[in-house]
């Protein structure tokens, strides 16, 4: 699954809900100060609320940050991806996740 990130200027983040038709609000902000937004053929796109670019970090308990920027946006769209499509195709019981070692899904029970 080749991706790019991808970061939107300042002028594409002015009143995104507004910003036409085909936007339109599905859930309350949870985000104090980050946009997050998808496109199937981008993955995740990650700015500042002013449109800086930003990224994702996996922090762990101490506060020590172990993984970030573009490898682990790209490696979040898939994990997401590929549980989403096995949902799609009725495996709602495989759990898929990434590791160092890879990307990997449960196997079905037979």
């Amino acid at each position: 699954m080749a991706k790019h990130t991808t970061y939107m200027s300042p002028t594409d983040l002015e009143h995104p809900a507004t910003q036409g038709p085909q936007n339109e609000q599905i859930d309350r902000a949870r985000l104090e100060h980050s946009v997050i937004s998808a496109r199937a053929w981008e993955g995740f796109t990650i700015t500042t609320e002013d449109g800086r670019p930003a990224t994702l970090a996996v922090v762990d308990d101490a506060g020590h940050i172990v993984e970030s920027g573009p490898e682990l946006v790209d490696e979040l769209w898939d994990v997401a991806v590929l549980s989403y499509r096995r949902f799609l195709v009725g495996e709602t019981a495989l759990h898929v996740w990434s590791s160092p070692s890879g990307l990997f899904q449960e196997k079905e029970e037979q």
